[in-house]
């Protein structure tokens, strides 16, 4: 019985060892006479012995770990921001009407909120890649706009207290959704960007 190779697991090997095309080669000619569980099995242990080296490599060089650790910190530090813009705006929007001033307050629907933020940071964040080339303030004033907005609703969304954070951890992965969303929309670029 001959074994038919999927495409997307064809596909999938250079993405996972590009700079290894011996490996890769091997897998693709032995996997015919192996079973699928066979082939799963090496890609995984191919991968784990990958992540080991370049972790011992980053252990004898210490300089490779600094762009990592600086990004994944200044990740962090953007996505807290976002918490304390959000508690900020949402403290001087009930300051200024508290009267009129209506609470989401369900907290259950903070999951659907989290997913309907990440396409419109998305969207954002496309839009902000474009803008950025002819106007950096403008830039700066709507990616913050945005992100406070998004942290306000998100307090909106969990509390009905007067407490200033809420669920601090909470608002803060909402804050990295739409983080991330805005990081992934500001650097995809669409077919027309890289005509031009």
């Amino acid at each position: 019985m001959k074994k038919t190779r999927t495409p997307l697991q064809i596909a999938l090997l250079p993405h996972l060892f590009g700079d290894d095309e011996p490996l890769v080669g091997d897998l693709v000619e032995e996997w015919p006479r192996r079973s699928n569980a066979w082939f799963w099995r090496q890609v995984v242990f191919a991968m784990l012995a990958k992540a080991r080296a370049t972790a011992s490599a980053a252990l004898r060089e210490p300089q490779r770990l600094t762009g990592a650790l600086g990004a994944t910190a200044i990740f962090l530090i953007l996505s807290f921001q976002v918490v304390v813009a959000g508690s900020l705006l949402d403290d001087l929007i009930r300051r200024i009407d508290r009267t009129q001033m209506t609470r989401i307050d369900h907290p259950e629907w903070l999951l659907f909120f989290v997913l309907l933020s990440l396409p419109v940071a998305w969207f954002i964040g496309r839009a902000i890649g474009r803008l950025h080339h002819r106007s950096r303030a403008a830039t700066v004033v709507i990616t913050g706009a945005s992100a406070a907005t998004v942290g306000a609703v998100t307090v909106s969304v969990l509390s009905a207290t007067d407490s200033f954070f809420p669920s601090a951890a909470q608002q803060t992965a909402a804050g990295m959704v739409f983080v991330l969303g805005l990081l992934i929309g500001s650097s995809s670029r669409s077919p027309l960007d890289r005509q031009a």
